[in-house]
């Protein structure tokens, strides 16, 4: 009986020794996950402090940008037990500035960039684009580029015209007529046109197809040399790349940092500014028409920032147009806009020789802006909102959101847009590629456009 119950006694050590073992290594288990929970936690805590550290480095450096402070390329800032090191990089091709801030502390490294372009700006997609007004050429016209209209593609007297690119009439009024195209073409219907790529159209009226050929009906003898498919749904209008808001703003960015010549003042006294020599002129409003004319062998008008004329703008007998070359890797607008008169005012006429030329940057150009209303409304004035004469040229962008722009023959330039466009005969667009993100020197931000805000690391 003592040898059992001493066994006994044994096998209860023996199984209050496991327990307290088992017990021993559940507790620390235990106690090892929470402690990995609260070392976890802890450098959650220290990775998101650490993150908006960084996002405090970049707020910092942007607003001593915009606010027109002084700034280091490299800035530091403490935020608690955290270091930021903020770093500016200025890109020319861009003209922005390319800014990351590098947060380090509590045993953590977070990072965080953005791009700061100077400058409002646009992207012109097209070497062309018109509202519903449409687009007509006249023979011998042609654009090197791409076509797209809320309203008629057309070509109007004898002879051709040419799209080296694209044409898209959009909607379901989109109607193409007469004409060559090497690219596609997209249209409600497209009518004794020549489309070197493929069409696609809900009425395919005569002319020719050299690639495959997308409809719901074939009429008037229209030839597809490519395969023929089913309808496909036109293409939907899209709006201008510069809305009226966006003007305003580069208006109350003159009003805020340029000067007014006023009607009252002399330069306006007779209610025309008029100048037939060299002048300079930059982040100005002036309150009456404004005329330059060529006199002599030259007269050349520098532009060092935006101009506001409110009424009418003539460049007359050929002067030349120039974006100063301190303004860089930037478009200067010329704005005509009589806010009280859009229908017989604000409207400008560049005459026969005019040149226009850009800062010296791949990127920099003149960009005309009317705001005449009279094409929309019903073109009871029968006034041009934009008028080029032969042979003007050079580094230059058209733009009349509502009124009609006319080209005279072979005027050259680089992109146009309006609510209707009439091409000259031998008239000639060069859309480049760069238009797709051009920038202003005027605008919204402070004359900075925040873009690309994110974590790097």
């Amino acid at each position: 009986m003592n040898k059992a119950t001493q066994q006994k006694g044994a096998a209860l050590l023996l199984f209050i020794i496991l327990f307290l073992v088992g017990s021993l290594a559940l507790s620390l288990t235990l106690v090892r996950t929470i402690y990995s929970d609260l070392v976890v936690q802890s450098l959650m805590r220290n990775s998101k402090q650490s993150y908006y550290a960084a996002d405090s480095g970049l707020e910092d450096m942007a607003y001593r940008y915009i606010a027109g402070m002084t700034v280091n390329t490299v800035e530091a800032l403490t935020v608690g037990n955290i270091t930021v090191t903020t770093t500016a990089v200025y890109d020319g091709v861009d003209d922005k500035y390319d800014i990351v801030a590098d947060a380090v502390g509590l045993n953590v490294h977070r990072s965080s960039g953005l791009s700061l372009y100077m400058g409002s700006g646009a992207s012109f997609n097209f070497g062309v684009q018109t509202g519903n007004g449409g687009f007509q050429m006249s023979n011998g016209s042609s654009v090197q580029g791409n076509v797209f209209s809320n309203g008629t593609i057309e070509k109007v007297g004898g002879g051709s015209a040419t799209i080296y690119g694209d044409a898209i009439s959009a909607g379901p009024t989109g109607h193409i007529l007469d004409i060559t195209t090497t690219g596609s073409a997209r249209s409600r219907v497209i009518e004794n046109s020549d489309i070197g790529g493929s069409a696609y159209a809900y009425t395919l009226d005569g002319g020719q197809v050299d690639g495959d050929a997308y409809y719901f009906e074939k009429i008037g003898g229209a030839v597809v040399y490519g395969n023929e498919y089913g309808h496909v749904p036109e293409e939907s209008p899209t709006t201008l790349p510069i809305t009226d808001a966006e003007i305003d703003a580069i208006k109350q960015d003159i009003i805020d940092n340029g000067t007014v010549i006023a009607s009252t003042d002399p330069e306006c006294v007779s209610g025309e500014y008029f100048t037939d020599t060299d002048i300079t002129l930059g982040f100005v409003k002036i309150e009456c028409d404004l005329r330059v004319k060529k006199q002599g062998a030259a007269t050349v008008l520098t532009l060092t920032g935006p101009v506001w004329v409110e009424g009418n703008v003539q460049f007359e007998a050929g002067p030349d147009v120039q974006v100063d070359a301190a303004v860089g890797n930037r478009t200067v607008p010329f704005i005509a806009d009589n806010e009280s008169n859009r229908l017989t005012s604000s409207s400008i006429s560049v005459e026969q020789g005019t040149s226009f030329t850009g800062s010296g940057s791949p990127k920099s150009y003149v960009l005309l802006i009317s705001q005449n209303e009279d094409a929309e409304t019903g073109a009871l004035n029968n006034v041009d909102a934009i008028t080029l004469a032969q042979s003007s040229a050079g580094d230059l962008l058209v733009y009349a959101g509502h009124g009609r722009i006319s080209l005279g023959n072979s005027v050259s330039l680089k992109e146009i847009t309006g609510y209707l466009i009439s091409l000259g005969n031998s008239a000639e667009v060069i859309y480049e590629s760069g238009l797709v993100n051009i920038l202003f020197t005027a605008g919204p931000g402070g004359g900075f456009t925040l873009n690309g805000w994110k974590e790097t690391y």
